[in-house]
This record gives C-alpha cells, sequence and structure tokens, in this order.
C-alpha cells in the first residue's frame, strides 16, 4: 500500500473497483459503488481509501455521515456534504436555485436562506443539491461519501436516489456505505437499494470476511509478530473473517500470547449491540442455541425455547441476516 492510503489487506477486487471509477468520474462518467456488509467488515475501511486516492488524483473530496441518533435535523448528512461544498461561487451559478438549496442546507446557502421555501418544492431542492455538487465537480472531478445509509432520514434518501438518477455525465463519484444487517423496517431504503440496482452507474460491492491467508495476515500485522497457523485457524473461525474482530484479537494477542480464546471487550460490545437490535423471539433463540453450541437442530431448539418451529426457522433466518449466525 502506498504512503498516504489506509492499509487494507485483501479487498484487491474493491480497490481495483474504487479506483476505476475514480478514473471513471475523472472521464466524466459519473460512478456510484455501494459498500455494503456487517459492521465491522470494512466499509468506512474502503471509503476511507477512496478518500485518499481521489486525493491522490487532485479530486476535491466531502463525507456526509448518518447517524443512529434520531434527533439529528432533516437531510443531516447531506447537509454535511453541502455545507462543505457550496461557496459563493456556486451560490452565484445556481442563480434562483440557490433559494432551493436552502430547503437542505440553509446555513450553507448564504443570503438565499432568509427568501428559502422550506418543505415547497422537494423536487426543486433535490434539483438544486444535484446542480451544486456536479457544480463542484466540473474543475478537477470530486468524490461524495455518504456513510451509514442505513440511519438516513427519509429525505436524505429520497435525495439519494435523485442524485444517483442525475449524474450520468458528470465528473462526480459517489460512495455509499450501508450496513445490511440491520433488522430495522426501512421501506423507503429497500426502494432505494432496489432502484440503485437498475442504474447502470451503479456498482454493488457486498463485502464477506477475510480468507483465512488473510486473516493469518492482519493478525501478524497488528499482533507485531508471526502467529503459527492454529491461531491464525482459530481466530478465523471465531471471526468469521470480520477485520475489526481480528483486529481486536490481534491486540488482544500482542499483550499476551495465550489470548486467542478471549473476548475483547470491543468484540463484547460490538455483539451485545447487535443482539439488541434483534426482536424478541430471535434473541431467545440466540441464548439457547449459544447453550446448545450448535443452531442446526431446529426441533431441539423450538423444544428448549418453547418456539414453534416456524418460530425457530424465522429466527434463524433473523438471525443470519444480523450476522449473528
Amino acid at each position: 500500500m502506498r504512503s498516504g492510503l489506509p492499509e487494507i489487506v485483501g479487498r484487491e477486487h474493491e480497490l481495483a473497483m474504487i479506483d476505476a471509477a475514480l478514473r471513471g468520474a475523472l472521464a466524466g462518467q459519473g460512478q456510484v459503488l455501494l459498500l455494503s456488509g456487517e459492521p465491522g467488515i470494512g466499509k468506512t475501511r474502503l471509503a476511507q481509501y477512496a478518500s485518499a486516492r481521489a486525493a491522490e488524483l487532485r479530486m476535491r473530496c466531502c463525507w456526509g455521515r448518518a447517524g443512529e441518533q434520531s434527533a439529528a435535523p432533516p437531510y443531516w448528512p447531506i447537509r454535511q456534504i453541502v455545507r462543505d461544498v457550496v461557496d459563493d461561487e456556486v451560490i452565484a451559478g445556481l442563480g434562483p436555485a440557490g433559494a432551493d438549496l436552502a430547503q437542505v442546507a440553509p446555513e450553507a446557502a448564504g443570503g438565499w436562506a432568509a427568501v428559502g421555501k422550506p418543505g415547497e418544492d422537494r423536487f426543486a431542492a433535490f434539483e438544486a443539491v444535484t446542480g451544486a455538487l456536479i457544480a463542484m465537480s466540473r474543475a478537477g472531478g470530486a468524490l461524495v461519501v455518504l456513510d451509514d445509509v442505513q440511519w438516513a432520514d427519509p429525505g436524505s434518501i429520497a435525495l439519494l436516489g435523485h442524485l444517483v438518477r442525475g449524474i450520468d455525465d458528470a465528473r462526480l463519484a459517489v460512495v455509499l456505505t450501508v450496513r445490511d444487517t440491520e433488522p430495522v423496517d426501512r421501506p423507503e431504503l429497500a426502494t432505494l437499494l432496489a432502484e440503485l440496482s437498475r442504474e447502470p452507474s451503479v456498482r454493488r460491492l457486498p463485502l464477506r470476511g477475510l480468507t483465512a491467508s488473510e486473516v493469518a495476515c492482519q493478525l501478524s500485522s497488528v499482533a507485531g509478530r508471526r502467529l503459527d497457523t492454529g491461531t491464525a485457524a482459530l481466530v478465523g473461525r471465531r471471526t468469521q473473517g470480520n477485520p475489526f474482530f481480528v483486529r481486536e484479537l490481534g491486540l488482544l494477542l500482542r499483550q499476551r500470547a495465550g489470548a486467542a480464546g478471549e473476548l475483547p471487550e470491543a468484540v463484547r460490545v460490538a455483539v451485545d449491540r447487535r443482539l439488541e437490535r434483534l426482536p424478541a423471539g430471535a434473541a431467545q433463540f440466540v441464548a439457547a442455541a449459544a447453550v446448545l453450541g450448535e443452531p442446526g437442530d431446529p426441533a431441539a431448539l423450538a423444544a428448549v425455547t418453547g418456539l414453534s418451529l416456524p418460530a425457530v426457522l424465522d429466527a434463524v433466518d433473523v438471525a443470519t441476516r444480523a450476522g449473528i449466525l
């Protein structure tokens, strides 16, 4: 890995796709990359690589992050980007459309904020944001990153769909990261993901666990020494190749050579948070499966939990999607 770029183990295909997307954007072909996977699988890390690579190519880069908290104002992840992008030159180029931009980010639209029309014309606001980002990308190309899209508000999700459909000829690359393990009922998010799958500019990159050799490589790098194959294999089985889990175990092994079977506190917290999001029936099933040691016998789990067999099978599906199984 070149100096200035984050160190990433494996992911050769994904890194090549990021490089190709940035080059494509510079050539005037708008690009969208959708990085999906469970927490800790490396989505944000790859987005950081995209930012560093874009900087090498002298492209402008801006980030927006959605938060799990519901108290964020409307369009919060988009507002972060617009505040970074919009300046007097962009406002001047937008003309009267600056009033529409103020619907999404009033603090970024300068004098237009006072005469904005919040909520009156959402389509015009979406067009203004798209126009501002395209204008920002014309000189040297640009990268826009939206992290944790699964927590974005409905307005931001709708705006994202509009943006993706409007950048075919722009010097703009968009990287989206989304958890595909969150058991939340978000029909607007499901609609967006379905729409993105039909857009020719969109490339989906679902991330899976690292291979056994990649786990051994990351583990040795973090632990500061080459580890034996048995230890690497144990960590691979316990983590299923999740880079965050591998890193935390590597840090533990750096302190104590025989710690491969222990549970780092950061991993415990991460797993607890996943369990908290499970529906009650699925959580009960996971607790029973942990005691039995193997969720391979649905009838036995039904007997232990008191759940019906269909309920156990549904719980298996929920826990698998959440990355627990």
